[in-house]
């Protein structure tokens, strides 16, 4: 009961309804002598609520959302290295980042992105409708800053070119996550 009340609080926002629910009725319970039928009974319902939620897809948005703050929290660190002129650290950072955004967009969007590189992952987005062509070009122009910082071909960047990934990313992210 514990780990199953754990996860409610690890994936659903703290203003979600499962989370009150289960706050109210822990925060009410003594715990003396071990957890009541009672408790037990309706934390059992409250689980399986959710999971029948979770299994209808209704629930599935909050994994990106937590993706989304996961990846804002790097690109936090890869703007703070952009500042201090560390394109090298700034670029490897936004690069993950990026790489990631792009498989977590495709899974989103149930486009099958398994051994996919970016460029013809962007591609498979386009013809499903997901990004429009204009978009899909500048995001391949992030996918060149991201090849470039990957493999270490620092002379091909430039410090704006990082920036211009970091802002890319985190606007990819606010629309598509």
């Amino acid at each position: 009961m514990l780990s199953v009340t754990n996860l409610i609080y690890a994936i659903l926002p703290d203003n979600n309804v499962y989370v009150k629910q289960c706050g109210d009725l822990l925060s009410n319970e003594k715990f003396k002598t071990g957890i009541s039928s009672p408790l037990f009974l309706r934390l059992f319902g409250i689980f399986s609520s959710a999971k029948n939620e979770w299994d209808k897809g209704l629930l599935n948005k909050f994994e990106y959302i937590i993706a989304g703050a996961t990846f804002d929290n790097f690109l936090d660190h890869a703007t703070q290295y952009h500042k201090g002129n560390m394109k090298t650290e700034a670029g490897v950072l936004a690069s993950a980042v990026l790489e990631d955004t792009m498989k977590k967009i495709a899974k989103k969007n149930n486009v099958p992105a398994e051994s996919l590189t970016l460029d013809p992952l962007i591609d498979k987005l386009v013809t499903a409708d997901v990004f429009k062509k204009e978009y899909a070009k500048r995001l391949k122009s992030y996918a060149g800053f991201r090849n470039c910082a990957l493999h270490a071909n620092w002379e091909q960047l430039d410090i704006r070119d990082i920036g211009d990934l970091i802002s890319g990313i985190r606007d990819l992210i606010e629309r598509y996550l």
